[in-house]
């Protein structure tokens, strides 16, 4: 999300960097849902695991409250929103698309893809 920070952070109203943030802030309590953070044990890693993969975390909905606010503030348009989202969470999927694969089969990126079609139809990205 850097790059879309610095794109629209530096130029815009400040709550589309807050939304810049939000793909971030609900993506990783969803992976950490997934690889089932809270409960299993991985090894060195697994105070760093249980901190920022938290699936109980709801952190993001201060970020979607502030949005709303904003949109129903008449700041925020929801194309801008929309396209900033969507950006924002390619840039999620670019991330985790950067590493090599481990060759096990897994198809990551439909399972990005689920989730920001999941995502992108929230609530908070319907007026």
């Amino acid at each position: 999300s850097s790059g879309i920070n610095a794109e629209y952070g530096e130029s815009q109203e400040p709550v589309y960097t807050v939304l810049a943030l939000t793909p971030c802030a609900k993506l990783w309590p969803w992976l950490g849902q997934q690889i089932g953070a809270s409960e299993n044990n991985f090894g060195v890693y697994t105070s760093w695991v249980k901190e920022n993969l938290d699936p109980e975390s709801t952190g993001y909905k201060k970020y979607e409250q502030q949005v709303e606010w904003a949109y129903e503030a008449g700041t925020v348009t929801a194309d801008k929103a929309l396209k900033i989202f969507t950006t924002s969470m390619q840039n999620e999927v670019n991330f985790f698309n950067s590493v090599a694969r481990c060759g096990c089969g897994a198809n990551v990126p439909s399972c990005f893809l689920l989730l920001a079609l999941l995502l992108i139809s929230s609530r908070l990205y319907h007026p």
